[in-house]
Parts: structure tokens; C-alpha cells; sequence
């Protein structure tokens, strides 16, 4: 059962010199996620062009207050009600939180509000309702890497971020104590957190421990204490005043008795690679060991609760919190977050997919619709639908768990490349693996895998290039032709049927008998470090490198950068094309869709993008991006809305066509259908001859994917009022009644 309730939410968005309102329609949607333990609270778009999956991989942040706690991780930020095990779950698609990867929390006790600390997208305010987002655009501050954030009883802010010293923040003015103006001994923090006398502590990742009064800075470092150590993993201040810091060798407590270290000289466990410490009202210490499980302590007798004899998933702990109802609150490397109440345990899955990592080398889309995800040491996935199939080294025959490359030739043979184990094919049912030992594969790594029309195996390999036709090995390398480097990044089949290899040295063109080099001496590539190549339906050639994009066209070249197109950045890794032919092009700063006139940029702070570091892409039948990410896990774009089914939509034929005028508009646009081919739609149905024209839905979405209005029509020719649109970019989506889709943009004035 799917219930589906409708609200607005409001993203406050600070500016310099104003308050700006993005109002955006959303919906709650409900709904069993067997994969998913107790329940979660999903907001969702209620037409979702956006989709995440990701891997709760780094539960390290935790904030209390009243009958919620709220935990931060790689996937997003989780509200949990200590009571009920109730969840709710903020994203960048579904609320204005400014990042999925969340470093640092804190909850301020009076009012409430949740301060949340972003690594790449400074850090936000959340009332309950609002979110206010700051950043080095709206503020003082001179980055936007934030690595912990905590609140005073005055709600002052106070957050660590990159190079910049400890910065105080008053909801006014920023400050920021740096080398330069205070006596504070380094720029470089990590952690806060703030003691019940206010004091303001601060870990460090090599210069030990520093506390601030307010007006003067202290240092504890092993050079002038018994620190064990000047690696601080994590600072607690517990309810009793104790400041408890774990450090690389031992843990160290602070309070008014002075320094009390822990070792595994003075307590007989392996102590000295804590991760996390937090003592309850009851006096009980809790610690949390790499890869040990859990301890208490009660003053005399160390407990080890460990995966074997307690509710605990994993061993790999990293956080521990006590909350002030006396629960243990447990963050893992895999994606949980365990409550241990003293008596039962619970278990939160905060993952949003079955996905073990989040770095996702390659994605492909076979001729069925399902998805082939290739992960650096976690194996692979095949999601069908809302099917996830992992295969790894433990559950199947696959050769290794280190994939880069995965593709399907027809619906029979899958192959895959691998990072130290060279290709191999899976038919169904068996796995058999081709390596240096025992066929002519010339590396154990491979990059990608091209299968051309005659079903032949292309491999790019840090060997060179490889030629299979599951008999027949041929080999080219730096040896025994031009080829300019042995490292192959990627192939391309262009529709003459020439290779084109992506090298570390340049590009080559492959006819089949001769050669070309192309590098930055004798041609206009960009860059001899060549990330990606793709061939379009014409036969342009369009090649990826450190230093911007370039377009091969017959013998015309034309190049790419930030200083003459709206790519955010010149380093690409992907270029693929959607059926209307448009770019779009994974980049270190965002996707990129480019149309051949303008560029539209989609990151991390204007669309539902977790990451803006595209590591992986490609394009399915229905239009729908798959976007893999370094850090961030998978996201799935389609502007026209992720289709439910994997079959492809169909098409408007040739003669449908949307014109759209005057185009930049002022407050109303003229829809035109007229010369569209109505034979194929269906008509309405009413007795009513005026309603009996044909009848359409008209959508207008910014380019974020965001539905801003919906309209239902008649007749082939409309005027739709738009003096409610801020300038920009739009797109008008046309569905029939027959699910026919055609788009067309316009630019508001």
C-alpha cells in the first residue's frame, strides 16, 4: 500500500544582501522497505525525477535532543525517536539539507534546532521545518570543507573548518581564531565538542588536544602531558563533566581531578586503537575498538560485548553515545546504528539500497533495462527493477571483488573487468576467468570492456588494447604498434567501426590496419591524459580528459574548458548521449547536460545530486541517468520522471512536434501542437463536443527537476501564464493521453 500526502516545504537560502524562498512541492510518501529494519519516513518529489542510493558507510555523528537522536552519515541525516525506533530521513531530495555526507552534528538545547556540518557544502540550520544553509557565498567564511560543528547554552555556533582555526558564529557575525590573530597553536582541527563549564575542546590529527576558556587556548600533546598520543579520533563531554578524547594509542579522560589516560599496560584490552568513548550517569564507561566490538567498564571490571555474544551486527564499531535516558547508541563501518538499551538490542539499517560501498567504478544498462554496478572490492551488483543481486567472492564464483568494468553481450554472456584478477564471463551459471596465467590477456588489470555489432571483445587493459572473439586473442601495445602508452582507459566504437582508445599519453585511432596518435603537440587535445572517450549517432567523437573536453568531427577539432563554456570544472570523466541527443557529461564538479547551445550545470546544492564528484554514468532507454559517485553511492535523474517500469517509453513519432513562443518570454508562453500528428492519441471521451478536443498534461520544470506547475489542456495551441517564473531556464514537458512525451525549453526574461 502507497500513501501519498502532499506539502510545502520552504528552503531558506541566506544571501548577502537578501532572503531569498525556494518553495518546492514534495510529498510524503509511506511505504514498507523490506530491506530496511523499522520504518522510515521518505520525502519524495511526487513526479521523482531524482533517486538516491547510497551506503550508510560512515555513522561517526550523533546529536540528542528531547526524545529524538539524530545521526549523520554518508547517506544523509536519520531522526530517530528513542522511544519507538520511529525514522525519519532528510536527503538533498527531499529536504534543503546541502549535502548527503554529513561530518558533524549538534543540537541546540533551548530552541532546538539542528546544526549540521558538511565536508564540501558548508553547514545548515534546521528549525523543524526551515532550512538555512551557510556557506562561503552568504558568510565570512573562506571555505565551505566543515569538519564538526557544536552549540554553546547561548547558541553560539562553533565549527572546525579547513585551515581556518576554530570559528565562532553568533547567527550575525563570524569569527574566525586563526595562527594570525590568536594564540591558538594550530589552523588545522578536526573535532569540537563543548564541555558542560563551556569549554570548548578541539582534536586535532597531529598536534594532540586543545581547550579553549574563552579567551585563552591550552594544548595537551605528548610533549607536555601523558597524552599517549597526538592523533585525536574523537572528543566526548559526558553529563558529569568528564571531556573523554580518544586518542591513536589510548584513551584519555579530562575533568577537575586533571589527566587520566587508559592503555592496554593499565587495562589489559586492546585499548589503543579506541575509536569513541561516553560515560552515563551511572558512571559506566562505554568504548568502542577498531575492529574489537564494544567495552564497558563499571570502575573495576572491563565487559566485552562483542558480534558473538551481543545484538551487535559487526564488530567494526566507530561511534558510542549514552543518551540521557541511559541507552547505548553504537555507530558501525556497515551502515547501522545499534541502541542497547542494557537489556535489548536494536538494530538500524541507515543505508537507503543493498549497495556495500559507495564508490562506484561503473555502471551499464543491458538490453533488458537492468543495471550492471561495478564496486572497488565490494563485487557486483545487478539491480532489475527493485531487485538488488549482489555477487562477490564469498556468495559466488566471480574471480574477485576489485570490478571496473561490466557489461552484457546480448542477454547471454556478461563480462567483467577486474582490478587484479583480468576478465572474465558469466553465462548464468558458470564463471570463467581469463589472466596472465592462463590465456594471453596481457595485465591482471583491465579498464573497460566494448563489445561491438559482430559480438567481438574490445578490452581496454593496462596492457594495451585487446581484440577477443572468444577464440582469437590479438594484442596491441606500445611494442608492437603506435599505441602511445600501454595504459588504456577506455574504447570507443565509433560507427565506421574504429577504435578509439583513451591512453595516459594521448589518443589513438584504431581503423583496423593503420593508426593515428592524436596528443597536445600534434592536434588540440586538451590534455595527453585522456579519462573517457564516446562516439555519437553522427559520429562525433567526444574525448574526456584532465584539462577539458574536446569534439572530433570529421578533421575539425573543437575544444571545451571553463574559460569558454559552462563546464564547472576541466576535469571529465564521462560523456554519454540521452535519445534527443544531448550531452551530458560527468565532471569533478557536477553533471553537465549540453545541448549544443547552452549548458546546465546539476550539483550538489541545486539538484538532488549527493556528490558532485561523477565518477561513473550512463543512459537508459527511458532517458534516465545512472550516476555514479566517489563517495556518495548512485543517483538516477530523469527530467521527464524515473519511470516505474524498465521497458522503454514510447516515443512521439517524427511529425509530433512542440513549439514553443515567444521564446526568451516575458510572462506567458504560446504552447503549439498544430503540426503534430494526432492519429495515434486518444481522445476525450465527454459527451461534451468542446471537451472532446484532445486532451494533454503540460508540465513546466526548472532545470533541477523540479515540477513547478501542472496544467491539464485541449486544442493544439495554449497560452500559459509564466509571470510567476523567476528568470531562468524551464522546460515544457506534453503527455498524452497515450503517455506520449514531448519536451521543449523556453528562458524566462
Amino acid at each position: 500500500m502507497r500513501c501519498n500526502l502532499t506539502f510545502h516545504n520552504f528552503i531558506i537560502i541566506l544571501t548577502p544582501h537578501s532572503i531569498k524562498l525556494k518553495n518546492m512541492q514534495k510529498t510524503l510518501v509511506a511505504g514498507l522497505y523490506l530491506i530496511l529494519s523499522f520504518m522510515t519516513i521518505s520525502l519524495v518529489a511526487q513526479e521523482t525525477e531524482w533517486e538516491q542510493y547510497g551506503f550508510a558507510d560512515r555513522i561517526t555523528c550523533y546529536a540528542e535532543h528531547g526524545e529524538y537522536i539524530w545521526v549523520g552519515s554518508s547517506c544523509g541525516l536519520m531522526k530517530i525517536n528513542i522511544n519507538t525506533g520511529f525514522k525519519t530521513e532528510f536527503t538533498t531530495i527531499n529536504s534543503g539539507i546541502p549535502s548527503n555526507n554529513i561530518s558533524g552534528l549538534a543540537a541546540a538545547d533551548s530552541s532546538g534546532n539542528i546544526w549540521v556540518a558538511t565536508p564540501a557544502n558548508g553547514f545548515a540550520r534546521f528549525d523543524g521545518q526551515d532550512w538555512t544553509v551557510y556557506n562561503s557565498g552568504n558568510t565570512a567564511m573562506e571555505n565551505n570543507i566543515i569538519y564538526d560543528i557544536a552549540v554553546d547554552s547561548n547558541e553560539v555556533v562553533w565549527f572546525t573548518s579547513h585551515a581556518q582555526g576554530l570559528s565562532r558564529f553568533d547567527g550575525t557575525d563570524m569569527f574566525s581564531y586563526k595562527t594570525s590573530n590568536s594564540s591558538i597553536p594550530t589552523n588545522y582541527l578536526s573535532l569540537i565538542t563543548i564541555d558542560s563549564s563551556g569549554y570548548i575542546w578541539m582534536g586535532t590529527s597531529s598536534s594532540g588536544v586543545i581547550r579553549f576558556d574563552g579567551s585563552s587556548f591550552v594544548r595537551y600533546h605528548q610533549g607536555n602531558s601523558a597524552m599517549p598520543g597526538n592523533y585525536i579520533q574523537s572528543i566526548t563531554a559526558d553529563a558529569l563533566g568528564n571531556v573523554w578524547v580518544a586518542a591513536m594509542n589510548g584513551l584519555v579522560c579530562f575533568n577537575d581531578s586533571g589527566l587520566t589516560v587508559y592503555t592496554i599496560s593499565n587495562t589489559g584490552i586492546g585499548i589503543n586503537n579506541v575509536f569513541s568513548a561516553d560515560m552515563g550517569v551511572d558512571g559506566n564507561l562505554w568504548i568502542t575498538i577498531s575492529a574489537g566490538g564494544a567495552f564497558m567498564y563499571d570502575g573495576s571490571v572491563w565487559t566485552h560485548y562483542n558480534a558473538s555474544n551481543s545484538g551487535l551486527p559487526t564488530n567494526h564499531l566507530l561511534m558510542c553515545n549514552v543518551d540521557s535516558n541511559g541507552n547505548k547508541w553504537f555507530g558501525t563501518r556497515y551502515g547501522h546504528i545499534v541502541k542497547y538499551n542494557g537489556t535489548n538490542w536494536q538494530v538500524f539499517n541507515l543505508s537507503n539500497s543493498p549497495l556495500t560501498s559507495n564508490t562506484i567504478d561503473e555502471i551499464s544498462i543491458d538490453s533488458e533495462g537492468s543495471a550492471w554496478i561495478t564496486q572497488y572490492g565490494t563485487g557486483l551488483f545487478n539491480v532489475k527493477g527493485n531487485e538488488w543481486i549482489n555477487y562477490n567472492s564469498t556468495n559466488s564464483g566471480i574471480p574477485s571483488d576489485y570490478l571496473v568494468s561490466a557489461v552484457m553481450q546480448d542477454t547471454s554472456m556478461l563480462w567483467i573487468g577486474t582490478m587484479g584478477n583480468g576478465i572474465a564471463s558469466f553465462n548464468g551459471t558458470d564463471w570463467t576467468s581469463y589472466t596472465e596465467n592462463n590465456s594471453p590477456f596481457p595485465h591482471h588489470r583491465a579498464s573497460t570492456i566494448t563489445i561491438d555489432t559482430s559480438g567481438v571483445k574490445w578490452i581496454a587493459s593496462w596492457g594495451g588494447l585487446v581484440r577477443f572473439d572468444d577464440t582469437t586473442w590479438t594484442i596491441w601495445n606500445t611494442t608492437n604498434s603506435p599505441l602511445p602508452y600501454e595504459l588504456v582507459s577506455a574504447v570507443a566504437i565509433d560507427t565506421l567501426g574504429n577504435k578509439w582508445c583513451a591512453t595516459f599519453n594521448g589518443l589513438a585511432k584504431f581503423t583496423g590496419t593503420s593508426w593515428t596518435i592524436f596528443n597536445e603537440m600534434n592536434s588540440p587535445l586538451p590534455y595527453n591524459r585522456v579519462n573517457s572517450v564516446s562516439a555519437d549517432k553522427d559520429n562525433n567523437i567526444w574525448v574526456g580528459t584532465e584539462q577539458g573536453l574536446a569534439k572530433i568531427s570529421g578533421n575539425s577539432w573543437t575544444v571545451y574548458d571553463i574559460t569558454n563554456s559552462g563546464l564547472p570544472c576541466d576535469v571529465i570523466f564521462k560523456v554519454c548521449f540521452d535519445s534527443y541527443g544531448n550531452k551530458w557529461i560527468g565532471t569533478g564538479r557536477g553533471l553537465v547536460m549540453f545541448d549544443d547551445e547552452e549548458w546546465y550545470t546539476y550539483n550538489t546544492l541545486n539538484s538532488g545530486l549527493p556528490e558532485d564528484y561523477i565518477r561513473s554514468l550512463t543512459i537508459d532507454a527511458n532517458d534516465t541517468k545512472w550516476i555514479g559517485t566517489s563517495f556518495c553511492g548512485i543517483a538516477l535523474f530523469n527530467e521527464n520522471g524515473i519511470p516505474t517500469s524498465t521497458k522503454p517509453r514510447q516515443k512521439p513519432n517524427k511529425q509530433q512536434h512542440l513549439t514553443i513562443y515567444p521564446n526568451p518570454a516575458g510572462n506567458d508562453i504560446t504552447i503549439d501542437i498544430k503540426n503534430s500528428d494526432w492519429n495515434n492519441l486518444t481522445p476525450s471521451t465527454s459527451t461534451n463536443l468542446s471537451d472532446r478536443a484532445i486532451a494533454y498534461t503540460c508540465d513546466i520544470i526548472n532545470i533541477q527537476g523540479v515540477k513547478l506547475q501542472s496544467i491539464k489542456l485541449r486544442g493544439n495551441q495554449s497560452v500559459i501564464d509564466i509571470s510567476g517564473l523567476r528568470p531562468g531556464i524551464y522546460i515544457v514537458k506534453i503527455t498524452t493521453m497515450d503517455n506520449l512525451v514531448v519536451a521543449g525549453k523556453f528562458v524566462k526574461k
